[in-house]
């Protein structure tokens, strides 16, 4: 489940993944804003879902994660991550108490000392286009018909 999220004011692309063994920031998002690191006493060996590892050894220790008006002070360990900038894995989600949900409306929810906090994902508004954005266009096989594609 995706989430839009913020870090130090900086927008992030949050992914929940329970494959996940812990929570991550990209190192490009790391780079892109100088966020100060950690570093681990010895590396740590991370394993993707194609098999792979690599070795890790950098973090961002205690970080504010907001997803709407949700916040948490979380560790990520950096990591290259391409289609997202922060995972949080089974270490966040194992902390969580009746981890609930719901694929079709996007929804997460769980209970955090005695509260019930529900996570939703905040859908863009499209924005229309305007009549003369459109191009009309005639199908040469059937003379007549008109389809319209969208710029």
């Amino acid at each position: 489940m995706i989430f839009d999220g913020l870090i130090r004011g900086i927008p992030v692309q949050v992914l929940i993944d329970s494959g996940a063994s812990r929570n991550f920031i990209s190192t490009s998002v790391v780079k892109e804003h100088q966020l100060e690191l950690s570093y681990h006493p010895s590396s740590i060996s991370v394993q993707t879902a194609d098999g792979r590892a690599r070795s890790v050894k950098a973090y961002l220790k205690e970080e504010v994660l907001r997803i709407g008006s949700y916040k948490e002070v979380l560790d990520f360990e950096t990591y290259p991550l391409e289609s997202y900038d922060v995972i949080l894995g089974k270490e966040w989600l194992d902390s969580r108490e009746n981890v609930k949900i719901d694929f079709k409306r996007n929804k997460i929810s769980f209970e955090e000392k005695g509260l019930s906090i529900e996570l939703s994902r905040v859908k863009k508004k499209k924005k229309k286009k305007k009549e003369s954005q459109k191009t009309a266009l005639k199908d040469e096989k059937s003379p007549g018909i008109t389809s319209r594609l969208v710029n």
